[in-house]
């Protein structure tokens, strides 16, 4: 259970408190629009040519120092996403000194992700699971579309049901705000939501797809396809290369990111860890 808002000031010390109690206020009175522009306000259409791949080693780090730095807690050693919108954290170089900032980054008893790195966790967290993922990305190529009339603009008042949806199939990683970071989509049957995809990380010339997920009784339509496919042209007309990532163990969903074109840079860990009380 993430904590209230008025319990975050515990992630800083002295006047800092006051700035991270603030930030979290406000960003709940932004409306939607505002949000959106103010985490592009970085983003510059860029050439494909000219990008710097290296961002893709260290994705988390890389959108919270640029497109993501508006909401991005803590600094200069560690940084965090807030905990309703994501549960990334990461440090920069995972020295002691880094290690000392991101525990007063994170409530004790709270579980956090931390990904892409390989560090000796000390003993103030527990380590709760570790397993490889894979990073994929788009080549130098342009999306061929396809009909997509059935897929919409998710808004604010679909997060409900993109909260129960994401809790069968995408558990932990969407929470109430991460459809703030970018655009959503969706497929709806029935009144009801289908399947769902968006884009969560961001940084200088890429953007990810992540939320990829369609309801157990919607599966075999095609609906991850068309959403994976349409995501993919939405972010190149941004000027921006899509990536993103899965579990190396999950074989379906690598399949179709196959299918569609992307090719894979990487395999790497992922680490979900809890500090420990006291």
């Amino acid at each position: 259970m993430n904590p209230p808002p008025s319990t975050k000031s515990r992630f800083w010390n002295g006047g800092r408190a006051v700035e991270c109690t603030v930030l979290l206020r406000l960003r709940a009175m932004w409306p939607r629009e505002f949000e959106s522009r103010l985490f592009r306000q970085t983003r510059k259409r860029v050439d494909r040519k000219t990008v710097d791949t290296a961002y893709l080693d260290n994705p988390v780090w890389n959108s919270l120092t640029t497109c993501h730095s508006d909401i991005a807690l803590g600094g200069p050693g560690a940084l965090r996403y807030p905990s309703d919108i994501a549960p990334f954290v990461d440090t920069r170089d995972w020295s002691r000194a880094d290690l000392d900032e991101l525990a007063e980054l994170v409530l004790p008893g709270e579980q956090v992700c931390a990904a892409g790195v390989r560090v000796v966790w000390d003993e103030r967290w527990e380590i709760d699971t570790q397993f490889e993922a894979i990073q994929m990305v788009w080549p130098e190529t342009q999306i061929e579309r396809t009909n997509d009339s059935e897929i919409v603009r998710l808004t604010d008042g679909d997060v409900p049901a993109m909260l129960e949806l994401t809790a069968l199939v995408y558990p932990a990683y969407f929470r109430e705000g991460t459809a703030r970071l970018g655009a959503y989509f969706g497929i709806k049957q029935e009144g009801r939501l289908a399947a769902m995809a968006g884009i969560r990380l961001a940084m200088t010339g890429f953007q990810e797809i992540s939320a990829v997920c369609t309801h157990p009784d919607y599966r075999g339509r095609g609906y991850a396809t068309s959403l994976a496919q349409h995501l993919v042209g939405f972010i190149q007309d941004a000027g921006d290369v899509p990536f993103l990532h899965t579990e190396e163990e999950n074989e379906a969903a690598r399949s179709i990111y196959y299918r569609l074109g992307f090719v894979l840079k990487r395999k790497f860990p992922v680490w979900i860890v809890t500090l420990r009380q006291g």
